[in-house]
């Protein structure tokens, strides 16, 4: 499986992936976290000749304590930019988007942002810095 830390990117079949920013909160516009809101700016690249779309599933944040957490519902549309997700993205150009998760405060230390590509089944996981 292929690593990367922030501000690296993560070159995986098809698509490569770079987180570019990492923050906590305890609310988002308004909603506030069941547990402790991780924030994640990230850009991606779709690396091949068609579009591709970007499912929820391809990006999961797995904790410290091993559990994996998929964007947030509660903060989902709260953030401008988290469009990213079940959009087309076209080839050769960056898109850059912010991603919400909602970690129970135990799995926020040492927590990665796990990435599958979209053209394959191969996965990354690029490390939070937290």
């Amino acid at each position: 499986m292929e690593r990367a830390g922030v501000n690296e990117p993560l070159s995986l079949k098809g698509t490569t992936y770079t987180v570019t920013g990492v923050r906590t909160a305890d609310a988002v516009g308004g909603e506030k976290a069941n547990g402790i809101f991780v924030i994640v700016d990230l850009s991606l690249t779709n690396e091949k000749d068609r579009p591709a779309t970007v499912v929820v599933d391809a990006l999961r944040v797995i904790g410290g304590n091993k559990s994996s957490y998929s964007v947030s519902d509660d903060a989902l549309g709260t953030v401008d930019q988290q469009s990213m997700l079940a959009e087309e993205i076209q080839a050769h150009l960056p898109e850059r988007g912010v991603l919400v998760y909602d970690l129970p405060q135990q799995a926020v230390a040492g927590a990665e942002l796990q990435a599958r590509d979209l053209f394959s089944k191969d996965r990354g996981r690029i490390d939070l810095g937290l």
